[in-house]
């Protein structure tokens, strides 16, 4: 299950990393950023921390016990990881629509793929 877990919290990463590969590529070197051009870049950043926040506090998870139901797990450091990866998760969105430019569908994919990730290793958990 830890590596179901690994291989779908990967998926956002690699969306963010081609966002971010693509956004270099197009980028003007004679063009100074903007405020939204900066947002963009830094919503990139924390897509990537948020997902692999995410993917910490779920591997935890399943150390604890991983019970889907959440009665069963142990207390622990998936708790705290988990409020982590919920802020970066929403400072993310934020980030992404106030940003300017066509990596933000990256980011935005990724953090659809990041939520699928998510729910699917809590109904993997179930058998």
């Amino acid at each position: 299950m830890y590596v179901v877990t690994v291989v779908l919290f990967l998926i956002p990463c690699i969306l963010i990393c081609v966002g971010w590969g693509r956004r270099a590529l197009h980028q003007k070197p004679a063009d100074a950023p903007t405020w939204r051009d900066r947002c963009i870049s830094v919503s990139f950043v924390s897509g990537i921390l948020g997902a692999l926040i995410g993917m910490a506090a779920d591997l935890f998870w399943l150390h604890g016990g991983g019970n889907p139901h959440g009665m069963g797990s142990a207390p622990g450091v998936w708790q705290q990881l988990l409020t982590g990866s919920r802020f970066a998760f929403l400072l993310t969105l934020v980030l992404a629509i106030t940003g300017k430019g066509r990596g933000r569908f990256f980011v935005f994919g990724a953090l659809a793929a990041t939520v699928f990730a998510d729910v699917m290793v809590q109904l993997l958990q179930f058998d």
